[in-house]
């Protein structure tokens, strides 16, 4: 499976990232640019930005399994930071899934 990441669809993804509607999400306009440009020095709220939105823009540009676990850790992410837990044991079998 090829796992490069190159510069066209960097840019690809940046403009796509850029373009997100932030409503209805917690969380600011994306900095996207500063994303790219730091992408190894990322911080949680970055984090959590990315595994909300980057299923709807990395279609097009990354293969079928790459898209695959994408939306994996997307419905992970969905699981991890949510912010009030009312059922633990139920919270625990769908984090276990």
């Amino acid at each position: 499976m090829d796992t490069s990441w190159n510069k066209a669809m960097q840019a690809i993804f940046t403009i796509h990232l850029q373009s997100t509607d932030t409503n209805g999400l917690n969380t600011p306009p994306v900095p996207s640019a500063y994303m790219m440009q730091y992408q190894n020095g990322l911080i949680g709220k970055h984090f959590k930005t990315l595994m909300q939105t980057a299923v709807f823009h990395i279609h097009d540009i990354v293969s079928d399994p790459q898209f695959t676990l994408v939306k994996a850790l997307g419905k992970l992410g969905a699981l991890l930071w949510i912010a009030e837990i009312n059922d633990l044991e139920q919270y625990l079998e769908d984090l276990e899934v």
